[in-house]
């Protein structure tokens, strides 16, 4: 991984955290509490782009219950993250977007569906599949050059 890359591994690890626990500056990069949520985190870098930071799944009901839809091979959605993005899209924001696990499908299915048109770089950390998702999703998702995969063994 170069050190941008390890750096958004850094952002995103903090959207795990509370709102009130997460960093105000990481590297080269501000956090802007007004967009936080308790699933999105986002970050002015250095090149003056957004970095949106989505973390993955948390044991709560509404995840597990997006995971089991994943796992049948249904689509999931963040309605907070897709408003987010059109937001983002509305102030003529740039953007890159990160997310773990879960995050991954709601950031793809967003982009797919048109919410995320100021966005660039897509890193995706574990992503979440199965094979019961309609394989030519698969196919399309695993050749899109916007996407970068990080995969761990």
């Amino acid at each position: 991984m170069t050190e941008s890359q390890i750096e958004v591994a850094r952002a995103l690890r903090q959207s795990y955290k509370s709102v009130t626990e997460r960093k105000l500056r990481l590297g080269n990069m501000r956090r802007l509490p007004e967009y936080d949520t308790d699933r999105i985190a986002v970050w002015r870098q250095s090149n003056g782009q957004l970095l949106v930071t989505v973390h993955g799944t948390k044991l709560s009901l509404s995840d597990i219950v997006d995971d089991v839809y994943i796992t049948v091979g249904q689509k999931t959605r963040s309605t907070e993250l897709e408003t987010l993005l059109q937001t983002l899209d509305t102030q003529g924001e740039h953007y890159d977007i990160a997310g773990h696990s879960l995050a991954t499908q709601f950031i793809q299915n967003a982009i797919i569906d048109g919410y995320a048109t100021g966005s660039d770089d897509v890193l995706l950390f574990n992503p979440a599949s199965s094979p019961f998702q309609n394989q030519d999703y698969l196919k399309e998702n695993a050749n899109d050059p916007k996407y970068t995969y990080f995969i761990n063994q």
